[in-house]
């Protein structure tokens, strides 16, 4: 346990000693006057021409909501089918009905000089 431990507290050090190392060449200028790009998770900020720190915010920490569709009313492909069947039928008669009324009318309709 005491060897697991001592590792341990090695890596710790080595990975906090890594990220030091990768905060302090983010977005600095080397010798040839290039910035080194780096990936870095979460905000990143970036200089602008004056050396002003610009914050930038990344592409993960903009959150869409989502939409609660609820409960689904048609699931299955076969109850689709059914529904539209359904409207259809419903239109039919509606139609059939329609046409009755009009035929009522047409021949209730009287001359009136």
């Amino acid at each position: 346990q005491a060897s697991v431990d001592k590792f341990m507290k090695q890596f710790a050090a080595d990975e906090k000693r890594r990220e030091e190392e990768e905060e302090a060449r983010h977005n600095t200028m080397d010798a040839d006057g290039f910035v080194l790009v780096t990936k870095k998770r979460g905000r990143s900020t970036t200089t602008d021409g004056s050396g002003a720190s610009v914050q930038v915010a990344s592409a993960g920490s903009v959150k869409k909501p989502k939409k609660n569709k609820g409960e689904l009313v048609d699931f299955y492909h076969f109850q689709q089918h059914e529904k539209k069947r359904e409207q259809l039928l419903k239109l039919r008669e509606q139609f059939e009905a329609d046409k009755a009324r009009i035929a009522k009318m047409k021949s209730e309709r009287k001359f009136k000089p």
